[in-house]
C-alpha cells in the first residue's frame, strides 16, 4: 500500500493540496501541509495525484508502507 508524504522543509503553505483534496491534506498551525491519519488515500488516489502535481514546490510524494495488520502477521 501507499500513503502520500509531505516534506515540511519544503512546504510553503500554498495549500493548493488541501484545496484540491481536503479529505486528505491540511494545513497545520506553522501552515505548512500535513496527512490525515487513518484516510483510505485509495479511495481519494486521483485527487492526491492531482495535488502532487499541483504543488509549486513538490513537496508531496507516495511513499510505501504495510499495514498493521501486515506488520503483525495477522492478515
Amino acid at each position: 500500500m501507499r500513503r502520500p508524504v509531505v516534506d515540511p522543509e519544503q512546504c510553503i503553505g500554498s495549500a493548493t493540496c488541501a484545496s484540491v483534496c481536503p479529505e486528505v491534506f491540511k494545513l497545520d498551525l506553522e501552515n505548512k501541509s500535513s496527512v490525515l491519519p487513518g484516510v483510505d488515500y485509495e479511495q481519494y488516489e486521483k485527487k492526491i495525484e492531482e495535488a502532487i502535481k499541483l504543488c509549486p514546490v513538490a513537496a508531496i510524494r507516495w511513499e510505501e508502507y504495510q499495514t498493521q495488520e501486515y506488520q503483525s502477521g495477522e492478515f
